[in-house]
């Protein structure tokens, strides 16, 4: 008898390695993160997802490690231009799945961390329709919502997908708030040879205090300071702007072999005091 969590949160297919292939069929290492593990534990951003995935932690500030190794590159779709630049934290409102390639397998995308590389892969435009709105609040004085519709277009062969999120929220530590906004919006097109997806996103986050370190203590580790203590400043802050396009194509040839060709532009600027 299958379990339930090995059936909701298997990853039939993913084509990170590459080629299209079961993760546990790969001759890669691969650990994937599906939509529903990422709903169920109501994973707000990368971070929360760490502790999935056996030899990754946190770094410090928006950093992370794999078996040791600090991870410079993240890849979005398969494709360098990280759209969170600095020590922005990516969020996971328009991402559908990520998946890790451990260790050496990272390398099949050219030069790169040896601990391994992140795939985050977005959500598409899909021609079934659906429609999904969400609300948070929680303590320190955390709130915000979401909404995505997905569907076909009037035209044929063409689908579209459009969201919207925001969230504000405070943290346990002092002058640490945080302010994220992001617009998401996709079209998809049947040309017949080949299937042509456009996606345009923009990312706005404005984070107070965003460089948390430790509490100072003493040599027999007794906090000196309040543990919400926090030596930034009130007016620290750190701003992200950052507007993404993506075009992809892919194609078949005669039932047995598949091509597909992409191309992203990244425009992030990242401000802070």
């Amino acid at each position: 008898m299958t379990g339930r969590a090995q059936k909701l949160y298997r990853v039939g297919e993913t084509d990170t390695a590459r080629l299209p292939t079961d993760p546990l069929s790969s001759s890669v290492s691969i650990t994937s993160i599906n939509e529903q593990l990422i709903r169920d534990q109501g994973a707000r951003d990368a971070q929360d997802l760490y502790r999935n995935i056996s030899g990754v932690s946190v770094f410090s500030y928006a950093g992370v490690t794999a078996r040791g190794f600090r991870q410079e590159e993240i890849f979005f779709d398969g494709l360098r231009g990280d759209p969170y630049a600095g020590f922005a934290v990516p969020q996971l409102f328009n991402v559908e799945r990520i998946d890790f390639l451990k260790g050496p397998s990272g390398m099949l995308y050219g030069p790169g961390a040896p601990g391994g590389l992140f795939n985050y892969v977005t959500k598409k435009p899909t021609e079934d329709f659906s429609a999904r709105a969400a609300a948070v609040v929680g303590t320190e004085a955390r709130y915000g919502a979401s909404y995505e519709v997905n569907g076909a277009l009037p035209m044929e062969g063409a689908r579209g997908r459009l969201g919207i999120f925001y969230e504000q929220r405070d943290t346990a530590r002092r002058n640490t708030d945080s302010d994220t906004l992001i617009y998401d919006a996709g079209l998809g097109f049947d040309l017949g040879f080949a299937d042509l997806v456009l996606q345009a996103t923009r990312y706005e986050q404005d984070l107070t205090g965003n460089r948390l370190r430790g509490v100072l203590t003493d040599d027999a580790g007794n906090f000196i300071a309040d543990r919400r203590w926090n030596h930034n400043e009130p007016d620290d802050f750190l701003d992200l702007v950052s507007n993404n396009i993506q075009a992809s194509l892919e194609g078949e040839i005669g039932g047995s072999f598949t091509w597909n060709a992409a191309i992203r532009y990244t425009d992030a600027e990242e401000n802070q005091e």
